[in-house]
């Protein structure tokens, strides 16, 4: 299990990569073109989602942190995490889904579903 308030590589192995070519808006922040690690904080409240632009690391350092460098971030967000009470999510999944004219980056996992709604610009 992920302990709450730690800094996740969000995934397996190598951290995981999130790229588009068109730039996109997490409420009033831009996030840039390009290619970005995801890393996450989970919390009991409320998750941290983590765009930083070093990429190709293994995703935990050999001391089992996670293997970002801070000074890289160029976007957090924060998202509330919803129970799904009624299923149970085996295995880690990362979505993206059309909601209306806007998009949802989707973390799920065992009964926890985070939802960060996007456009494109």
């Amino acid at each position: 299990m992920v302990p709450y308030d730690k800094v996740w590589r969000t995934g397996a192995n190598d951290a995981t990569i999130f790229e588009t070519n068109k730039d996109l808006t997490f409420g009033d922040q831009t996030l840039k073109a390009g290619e970005y690690s995801v890393f996450t904080i989970p919390g009991e409240q409320v998750w941290s989602i983590i765009f930083n632009s070093e990429t190709g690391q293994w995703g935990v350092g050999f001391n089992g942190t996670a293997n970002r460098e801070p000074s890289n971030d160029k976007l957090t967000v924060e998202a509330i995490p919803s129970n799904l009470q009624d299923k149970e999510i085996e295995q880690f999944t990362i979505a993206l889904e059309k909601a209306g004219e806007d998009m949802e980056l989707i973390f799920m996992w065992d009964k926890t579903l985070v939802s960060v709604p996007f456009t494109v610009k």
